[in-house]
Parts: structure tokens; C-alpha cells; sequence
């Protein structure tokens, strides 16, 4: 049927601007194809891969969706990117093919918002040393203990932060205590966020080290005069409180009953 505006109908007696099931060619220029319930049309191209359908301004080619080993691509103009789809792979298409480490996913002035992913990013290499799989900030509290047994009680202003950045961690907080609970055994900070990476051989040690600053009610053992550090042994959730000579080291400081150590911060590796 074609109607009183010279527009070309097929299975409909009036215009819908693809409302109704039918074709419809416009004299316009547009063209609806509607089709309810399944799909709308089939554009098969045999034998080669190649370009299926082409899209132009001003009769210059813009766009492109053709197959190549009957995948999908989208592509732009010549000299542009595309996608190209192929099993569970979204691979990057630059000037009518795939291409490697020359497409950039965004630009400066014109981001992406935020990337959800549940595996990691392979970052300047393909190996598995290349692969960052997490990324996570939070918090975590600090108490005092012995090693052996004993745990002050956590006073009001006890707080931790941590970052960590695959396998490596970072620590920082403020630790107090308010109660007479005897401590036995090594003085030890309790309750990181993660387990220190453990030793991966026999007879090996891996040992993380960190720093603290102002203490108030922790005493060094006699004959140690060179100040407190801290370190923490692989395979462990807590820092060990150390004390310093120029010949050896202590685990085993004098403890108040009420005190507080100021700005501790430790970096350390992980396996979690």
C-alpha cells in the first residue's frame, strides 16, 4: 500500500512509526521493520569474513559490524577503534583489525566512572607477577597482649587503619590500654587485618618491620637504650613490641597498668 505522503507499506494500512508490525519506507528516507515477539530481520553474508553492515555520514563509512572467524566486531572509520567478541574475550580492534598495547580504554577529559571486577588486572605484563587481584581499605583494632597470656583491656581512643595492595599490607593506629591484666610471655600488639606472609622454606624467616612513636607506660628492659621498633613473624596476626641495643634485641618491656602508644605503622606481605 502506498499512502496519500507517498510512504511504502507493507502489512499495515497506516503509518506508525514502527508501533505496528509491518514495514514501513518513508519518503523521508526513514524505514521501520517491526516484528513482535522474535527477532526483526537477518543480514547474512556468505563464504569470506568482512563487513556485514555499514553505517556513513555524507557517504563516508563511520561505522562498521562485519565477522571475522564467526566472531563479531564493531569497528569505526578506518584509521579508528572497535571491539571485536569472541568466547568470554572482548578484544580491541584498531584500524580494521586486532591490535595489542595501542588502544586506550577512556582519555584524560573524557573517564570511565568505576570498574567493577571480581578478578584482577594484569598491569604492564601478561605473567602472573603482572596480576594485582585486590585492592581494599578498612579498619582494624589494635589491643595489647602477652604471647603467652594476658590481654589489656582496650582503651577509648584504640583505632587502626590498613591499605592493602595485593599482597602487601599497611598498617597504622593508635593503641591503648586501661585495666591490670598481667601479661605473659612477649609483648605483641594483636589483631591485624591479615596474616603475615609465612617463611616459604625450611630454615628461612620472613619478618616484617615497622616503627612507632610516643609511648606512655611501656618501659625498656635494663641495658637497652636505642628505643622501640616493631616487627611481626611470618604466619602471625601481631606485631611484637622490640627494644633496641646496639647489640641485641628484647621482646619483653615493662608494662603499666594505664598507657598508650602513639602513630604505629608497619608494611608487610600477605598471602590472603
Amino acid at each position: 500500500r502506498i499512502d496519500s505522503s507517498g510512504n511504502l507499506l507493507v502489512g499495515k494500512t497506516s503509518q506508525s512509526d514502527g508501533a505496528t508490525a509491518g514495514h514501513e519506507l518513508l519518503s523521508d528516507g526513514r524505514f521501520y521493520h517491526t516484528k513482535s515477539g522474535d527477532h526483526v530481520g537477518r543480514l547474512n553474508r556468505l563464504s569470506t569474513d568482512g563487513d556485514i553492515l555499514r553505517f556513513a555520514k555524507d557517504g563516508s563509512t563511520v561505522g562498521i559490524i562485519g565477522t571475522n572467524s564467526n566472531t563479531t566486531y564493531i569497528d569505526g572509520s578506518a584509521a579508528n577503534t572497535g571491539l571485536q567478541f569472541a568466547g568470554s574475550t572482548i578484544a580491541p580492534r584498531d584500524s580494521g583489525a586486532l591490535s595489542d598495547a595501542s588502544v586506550d580504554l577512556g582519555a584524560g577529559s573524557y573517564r570511565f566512572k568505576d570498574l567493577y571486577l571480581s578478578g584482577g588486572v594484569y598491569l604492564g605484563g601478561t605473567g602472573a607477577a603482572n596480576k594485582l587481584d585486590s585492592y581494599e581499605e578498612g579498619t582494624w583494632t589494635p589491643v595489647l597482649a602477652g604471647s603467652a597470656s594476658g590481654q589489656k583491656t582496650p582503651g577509648t581512643i584504640n583505632m587502626g587503619r590498613y591499605t592493602k595492595v595485593g599482597n602487601l599490607v599497611t598498617v597504622s593506629g593508635t593503641v591503648s590500654w586501661d585495666s591490670t591484666d598481667t601479661l605473659s610471655g612477649l609483648i605483641r600488639i594483636e589483631g591485624l587485618p591479615f596474616t603475615v606472609n609465612s617463611p616459604v622454606g625450611s630454615g628461612q624467616q620472613y619478618r616484617a618491620a615497622g616503627s612507632l612513636n610516643g609511648t606512655v607506660g611501656v618501659t625498656m628492659p635494663t641495658g637497652y637504650t636505642s628505643g622501640f621498633g616493631m616487627g611481626s613473624d611470618g604466619g602471625t596476626t601481631w606485631i611484637y613490641l622490640v627494644a633496641r641495643s646496639t647489640t641485641a634485641y628484647s621482646h619483653n618491656p615493662t608494662i603499666a597498668n594505664v598507657g598508650s602508644i602513639y602513630g604505629i605503622t608497619m608494611t608487610y606481605e600477605t598471602t590472603e
